[in-house]
């Protein structure tokens, strides 16, 4: 009797790793070598992705999978959902000499901006507020850079500008990069404060609201740094505005007025009118499920649904 054995040894197959190199990008997308035309390609000629390198790292052997460093080892083993408010601890304060108007994270979360009463735009890394007893110093700071309090402020989706606005009526874009030579572009157009500013997503363009008998909602080209659209449908002051996030076209106005708008940029009228309360609206938000979220000044804050204008929930405080 013969006996044949066969010895079969493991074959082992790497998988090739793709790396991808993200290219430099201003406003819209990619750097063009060509030579910038308009205010705002000059403004942000050269800018790229702002990439961190004080941000936390990612920690594979974390159970959260990357927890933040300045969670405490348990908190990091338990994860987020026993993150209690208890454990929360004040890393360190940025003082100024006049009330903080507004403060804003960019897309990352890996530095937020801050405007103020005393006319100036403040950027700062997260990290660099993280570490216990730190004395934060702005990454960028203008001072003076408005002529009045800054009211509100919004990041490109980009992260390579900030938008703000401000009582002196202007909207101005500001290039996040900290470089000399720096460029602003002014936008200029509405008749009382800019109550607030919103970039609508994959799209060159930024929408302001009106306060103080302006009243329109107005809509600019970031590319040509024009006023492409004046929205005069609100009666009182536009307090707050809010991007649809699945859409790149649509947005969402809330008023002294009452209403909650929702708007398409290809139309000069409002697709949808509400309102659910009886007094001004202060503050709207919109989530990725058509529901928008309207704050109001009677203390109710209202859920309603986009598409079917139904009151889905009243909440009151």
């Amino acid at each position: 009797t013969t006996t044949t054995t066969t010895t079969t040894t493991p074959t082992t197959t790497t998988t090739p790793t793709a790396t991808t190199t993200a290219a430099a990008a201003g406003p819209t997308g990619p750097v063009k070598k060509s030579t910038p035309s308009t205010p705002l390609q000059r403004a942000t000629s050269g800018a790229a992705t702002h990439t961190s390198t004080s941000a936390p790292t990612s920690n594979a052997s974390s159970p959260t999978g990357g927890a933040p460093s300045w969670m405490s080892p348990d908190e990091q083993r338990n994860g987020y959902d026993n993150f209690a408010p208890a454990s929360l601890t004040c890393c360190s304060q940025i003082r100024g000499s006049l009330p903080v108007r507004v403060v804003a994270f960019n897309t990352l979360g890996d530095r937020f901006a801050v405007g103020t009463n005393a006319k100036s735009l403040q950027l700062y890394t997260t990290a660099s507020c993280l570490r216990p007893g730190s004395n934060p110093v702005p990454e960028l700071s203008r001072a003076n850079y408005h002529l009045g309090s800054l009211y509100c402020v919004a990041w490109h989706e980009s992260d390579a500008l900030i938008a703000s606005g401000s009582n002196d009526t202007t909207v101005k874009l500001c290039r996040t990069a900290a470089a000399s030579g720096h460029t602003d572009v002014v936008l200029k157009g509405h008749t009382g404060p800019v109550r607030d500013v919103v970039f609508v997503p994959r799209s060159p363009l930024l929408v302001s609201g009106g306060g103080a008998a302006d009243n329109s909602v107005r809509v600019w080209n970031i590319e040509s740094a024009s006023c492409v659209d004046t929205l005069a449908s609100h009666t009182s002051d536009v307090f707050s505005l809010c991007a649809v996030p699945m859409s790149s076209t649509a947005f969402v106005s809330a008023s002294k007025d009452g209403s909650i708008r929702v708007w398409d940029v290809r139309a000069r009228v409002p697709s949808s009118v509400l309102s659910p309360h009886s007094g001004p609206v202060n503050a709207v938000a919109v989530s990725s499920l058509g529901i928008i979220a309207a704050g109001c000044a009677d203390g109710a804050v209202a859920l309603v649904d986009m598409r079917s204008c139904a009151v889905l929930s009243m909440l009151r405080h």
